[in-house]
């Protein structure tokens, strides 16, 4: 899952990564080579470019977590997105605290695995954002530059068995790349960071956006047709005077047919329904003033 995560980004970077290994490749023969071909000066043309070799093929079959074991010193979890939800993103000011604790009771409590797991889901709907694409890149670039760097490292301590009589040019070569590994590290592991809390607060920054727009849709009309119809009943309403609404509210009331009574007037049934039940709420309507037939009494 984590391979496939990061398969785009790293082949994104392949021009730049063979860019970093051709410029040491350049340096170390410019150190060796006294620019007089002999024997002994073949050697640095045949060590360096099979050390390069060897480093891009060592990269390439390490897998993601013992990257991130190179860039982030750490032997067990060293992933950014397993410390996503406990660590993280309490560092990130673009992330809501609060909110996260509402959508996901208890994340900071979760595993490394479980982290991990529900981070992925978040990447796999916020993985084509700008933002998020950006900060993978930059992460995965960094993070095989370290790795590549630490790989160069260890190949030219063991060339200081070969070349014992160039030691010292080659303990300068281990310094610079010792330089190298040491600054691609500190930049890879704060872009990982970055990444892992960049996937968090854009994706709870859509999800947010999307429930506020459905908000807003529950809160206009339906559909136009609605807005038409209720309208057009306003309209029908304005037709019939205080008096004609107050004697059909009457009428239904006092036990009439709603279908007679909107014949009758040339009402919809929808406003003799609305007039009816205005009229209940009425002080004319007195329940006191009615028999159990729903006829009034003759007061004599």
């Amino acid at each position: 899952m984590e391979a496939m995560t990061h398969k785009a980004a790293k082949d994104q970077n392949a021009a730049r990564l063979f860019t970093v290994l051709a410029i040491n490749l350049f340096a170390f023969i410019w150190m060796f080579l006294d620019w007089e071909i002999s024997m002994d000066s073949l050697r640095y043309f045949i060590f360096g470019p099979l050390a390069i070799a060897a480093t891009a093929i060592i990269n390439g079959m390490i897998g993601p977590e013992t990257k991130a074991k190179i860039v982030f010193l750490r032997w067990k979890n060293p992933l950014p997105e397993t410390r996503v939800f406990s660590k993280l993103i309490a560092y990130d000011r673009r992330i809501d605290m609060k909110r996260i604790d509402l959508e996901i009771k208890g994340a900071s409590g979760f595993s490394a695995e479980m982290q991990n797991v529900a981070w992925f889901d978040y990447y796999l709907h916020s993985q084509t954002n700008p933002l998020v694409v950006s900060s993978e890149r930059n992460y995965v670039y960094y993070r095989d530059y370290a790795c590549m760097m630490m790989i160069l490292v260890l190949t030219a301590s063991s060339a200081c068995l070969y070349f014992r009589d160039h030691i010292n040019l080659i303990l300068i070569c281990i310094l610079v790349l010792t330089a190298q590994y040491v600054f691609a590290a500190l930049v890879a592991a704060r872009s990982g960071n970055e990444f892992a809390t960049t996937v968090i607060a854009v994706s709870f920054v859509k999800k947010f956006k999307k429930r506020k727009r459905l908000s807003e849709r529950s809160e206009k009309p339906t559909s136009s047709s609605d807005g038409a119809r209720r309208a057009t009943l306003e309209t029908k309403d304005k037709k019939f005077s205080d008096e004609q609404k107050m004697d059909a509210a009457r009428r239904v009331v006092n036990g009439e047919s709603l279908v007679e009574v909107a014949r009758d007037i040339g009402a919809p049934i929808v406003l003799l329904r609305r007039w009816s039940a205005e009229f209940r709420r009425s002080p004319e309507y007195n329940h006191s003033d009615r028999t159990p037939g729903g006829k009034k009494e003759k007061v004599t």
